[in-house]
C-alpha cells in the first residue's frame, strides 16, 4: 500500500518518473546500436578478405541465433536501467570512514543489487561473445563425432569475466556514489550534455576493462579449475586436454585476451552511458506552476513540490525550478510575490511566499 504522501504525488511518479525512465531506456538502446555493430565489425574483422568478412557477418546477423542473442542483450540493457531506477536516489548519505563505506555494501538491498549487476554482466558478456559470429564462441560446449560434449572453456571464461566485471561495476556504483542524482549547475539541453559525456564514457569503459582484466586473469589462473570442475560435473562434460586456460599457454592466448578486453570495454561503456542517460533525463528541469489552474492540481504547484519530503527527487526538482525562477523568470516571480488570492490553497500570495522562504 502506498502512503498518503506518495498517493498525493502519484502524478509525478507515474507521469514523470516512469516516463523519463522509459525515455532513458529507448535512448540507451538507440546509442548502443552503433556501438554493438562496431564491436561486431571489429571482432570479426578480416582485412585480407574484406568481402568474405562483410558477407559472413551479414549472413550471421540475419540468423535466428544472432537475432535471439541481440534481443537478449538489449533485454539486459532494459533490466539494467530498471535496476538504476530502483537504486538511484536524490538524498546523499555521507560516511565518515572508508570502513563504514564498505560496511554499507553489506546491506541486503545493496548485496542484491550487486548480485544483479553480476548476473547481468555475465549474461551480457556471453551474448556479446556469441554476437561476434566466431565459431569459438557459438556454444557453451561442442559435441564431437563420438557424441561427447566437450566444454568450450573460452566462452565460459568470458561469461565468468562478465560476472566479475558486473560485480566490480556494482561495487564501484555504490562506493563512488554513482547512485545519487547530481543536478548540473549550468542547465543545458540534453543533446549537449550527451555529446560532452560520450568520450568520457568510452574512456572510463576502457580503463574499467583494463582494471578488471588485471585482477581477473591471475584469479582465474590460480582458482579457475574449481568452477570448471563444478561445471563439468554438473553438465556431464569432458575437458579438452590440449587446451586449458589455467595453463600458461591458455592464459597467453592473444585472441582471447583481445576478445576479453574489447567485450568488457563495450560492456562497461554501454553501462556507463546508460547510467549517464538515466541521470540526464531525471535531472532535467521541470517548470512547476506557481498557481494551481484547477483544484485537483494543488499538489503540482511549486510550493507543494518544495514540501515533498517523501519524494526527494521531486523536492530537488522543485528547488532547481525555484533557482531558475529566481534567475530567469520575471513573470513567474511576479506571481510569487503577488498579494492577490493569498487565502487560497497553493496560491502565491503571502502564504505562498512564506512557504518558499
Amino acid at each position: 500500500m502506498m502512503s498518503t504522501d506518495l498517493v498525493k504525488y502519484k502524478w509525478f511518479i507515474k507521469g514523470v518518473y516512469y516516463w523519463r525512465t522509459f525515455a532513458s531506456i529507448i535512448w540507451s538502446i538507440w546509442y548502443s546500436l552503433p556501438i554493438v555493430v562496431g564491436y561486431q565489425l571489429l571482432c570479426s574483422s578480416n582485412i585480407l578478405h574484406p568481402f568474405d568478412w562483410l558477407y559472413g557477418l551479414l549472413e550471421f546477423s540475419v540468423t535466428i541465433r544472432s537475432v535471439a542473442f541481440a534481443v537478449l542483450f538489449y533485454f539486459i540493457m532494459i533490466l539494467l536501467v530498471l535496476l538504476y531506477a530502483r537504486c538511484c536516489t536524490a538524498t546523499t548519505t555521507v560516511y565518515k570512514t572508508r570502513l563504514s563505506t564498505i560496511w554499507s555494501l553489506l546491506r541486503p538491498s545493496r548485496l542484491l543489487a550487486i548480485l544483479m549487476f553480476a548476473v547481468l554482466g555475465s549474461v551480457g558478456n556471453w551474448a556479446l561473445a556469441v554476437l561476434t559470429g566466431s565459431r569459438f564462441y557459438r556454444q557453451l560446449w561442442d559435441v564431437t563425432d563420438e557424441g561427447l560434449k566437450v566444454m568450450n572453456e573460452k566462452l565460459w571464461f568470458l561469461t565468468f569475466l562478465g560476472g566479475y566485471s558486473g560485480m566490480c561495476f556494482g561495487v564501484a556504483y555504490f562506493i563512488e556514489k554513482e547512485n545519487y542524482f547530481v543536478f548540473p549547475i549550468i542547465q543545458q539541453k540534453k543533446i549537449f550534455r550527451l555529446r560532452s559525456m560520450r568520450w568520457t564514457c568510452i574512456r572510463n569503459g576502457l580503463f574499467r576493462s583494463l582494471k578488471s582484466l588485471r585482477l581477473f586473469y591471475p584469479f582465474y589462473f590460480f582458482f579457475g579449475s574449481y568452477p570448471r570442475q563444478f561445471i563439468i560435473k554438473s553438465f556431464n562434460l569432458s575437458l579438452q586436454e590440449d587446451y586449458q586456460l589455467t595453463s600458461l599457454y591458455g592464459m597467453f592466448d592473444i585472441s582471447l585476451i583481445l576478445q576479453s578486453l574489447v567485450s568488457t570495454a563495450v560492456l562497461f561503456t554501454l553501462w556507463e552511458l546508460s547510467l549517464q542517460l538515466f541521470k540526464v533525463f531525471h535531472t532535467e528541469t521541470i517548470e512547476f506552476p506557481v498557481i494551481a489552474t484547477f483544484a485537483g492540481e494543488s499538489s503540482r504547484v511549486i510550493t507543494k513540490c518544495l514540501e515533498a519530503k517523501s519524494v526527494p527527487l521531486l523536492q530537488h526538482l522543485g528547488y532547481l525550478d525555484l533557482c531558475q525562477l529566481a534567475q530567469y523568470s520575471k513573470e513567474r516571480r511576479k506571481q510569487v510575490f503577488s498579494l492577490s488570492q493569498s487565502g487560497n490553497e497553493g496560491a502565491p500570495g503571502a502564504s505562498g511566499t512564506r512557504r518558499i522562504y
